[in-house]
């Protein structure tokens, strides 16, 4: 069965509420660097960058300007639109996703790190040393610190929960150069309230999935919106601004350097039984990174929109990226990039030789 998400194990699952989690502290080791001053804990990373404003305007008595790339989740901004910053947004280069043109002039930077893929932030860094704004390291997609990754900012921002199986789980690594705002961040996330997302449905939901009747429901029901062009209906993130005992425990057990070889292999299989057979290539070469998905840059519109529905006929996941925000203008890289890029799954729980050949199956004879 080939599922968008990771799945986790049976023991896991029916284990859950007796597993313990080690204190946060422990928990964030492997996103902290040497010197790194500290690391705080929430479900999701949207609430992470709403802590992060809420400090920089405890600090500074009025809200910040945040430039972020318009290259980005709508979805993901709903904090932050509740008054607590005034957003600007940023292109970026079609080719790298790295920040393109003159970067305006702002309080917070945030730079993306898409896809589990290093960027290069060299701009960004200069940037905000001369203007003397923070620059945040978006690295939901990255599954830990690496060469490029976690170095440049003055806090970096992981979501473990996207590339683990667990149902919520973000943590915010406060660097060196946040030194000024360490005492307003821990304020901020205290202020945002003690509640947790529930994860009886998450549960429900794997169970079902690693059922018999779980292959079945994953080819009536694949991953992703029903055609290419849909977004995911927008709504408010629910106020559940920590992360659940349940997805804690869950990342203590998680062996990340086996999963991370795993998604590797899976990408590098998943390339080459299908890169020939269609009208699209990979958006970037492998590299020593771990992807988040397999991105796949298509030749046009209706390439990208008739391979996706092509795969859901099949009963396979495919998934379109991001729900764009209203400023990102018509013509823009990241209109482009969403009207061009196929996601399709490389996660933990799949096998090589499956994955490759499901794909490849059903892409034969695609124009």
């Amino acid at each position: 069965m080939i599922t968008t998400a990771p799945l986790p194990g049976w023991v896991e699952l029916l284990a859950l509420r007796f597993l313990t989690a080690p204190d946060g502290a422990a928990l964030a080791r492997p996103w902290r660097r040497d010197g790194d001053l500290g690391a705080l804990w929430l479900s999701r990373s949207a609430w992470s960058l709403a802590a992060i404003a809420d400090a920089w305007a405890a600090a500074n008595g009025r809200a910040p300007l945040m430039a972020l790339p318009d290259y980005i989740c709508a979805g993901s901004l709903g904090p932050l639109r509740q008054g607590r910053a005034e957003l600007a947004f940023f292109p970026v280069d079609g080719a790298t996703l790295a920040p393109a043109g003159p970067l305006p002039a702002c309080d917070i930077l945030v730079a993306v790190h898409y896809f589990g893929r290093p960027a290069d932030l060299a701009s960004a860094r200069a940037h905000c040393d001369a203007t003397g704004a923070l620059l945040v390291e978006d690295c939901a997609h990255v599954l830990r610190p690496q060469a490029g990754i976690g170095e440049a900012g003055d806090v970096a921002l992981y979501s473990p929960h996207k590339l683990l199986a667990v149902p919520d789980g973000a943590v915010m690594v406060v660097r060196p150069g946040a030194a000024r705002l360490e005492g307003h961040l821990g304020k901020a996330v205290a202020a945002l309230g003690w509640s947790h997302p529930p994860t009886a449905g998450w549960r429900l939901k794997r169970l079902i999935q690693k059922s018999p009747a779980g292959p079945l429901l994953a080819r009536l029901k694949p991953g992703g919106q029903p055609d290419f062009a849909s977004d995911p209906a927008p709504g408010a993130l629910a106020a559940t601004a920590m992360p659940s005992p349940a997805g804690a425990a869950l990342i203590a057990r998680a062996d990340l350097d086996a999963l991370s070889r795993r998604r590797r292999a899976n990408a590098d299989a998943l390339s080459v039984a299908i890169v020939a057979l269609a009208q699209w290539e990979p958006l970037f070469p492998p590299g020593g990174w771990t992807p988040y998905r397999l991105v796949m840059r298509c030749a046009s519109h209706r390439v990208a929109a008739g391979l996706y529905a092509r795969l859901r006929a099949a009963g396979l996941p495919v998934e379109s990226w991001p729900d764009l925000p209203p400023e990102a203008a018509p013509g823009s890289s990241a209109r482009d990039l969403r009207a061009t890029l196929l996601l399709l799954p490389c996660h933990q729980s799949l096998d090589p030789e499956t994955l490759a050949a499901a794909y490849a199956r059903a892409l034969k004879g695609a124009p």
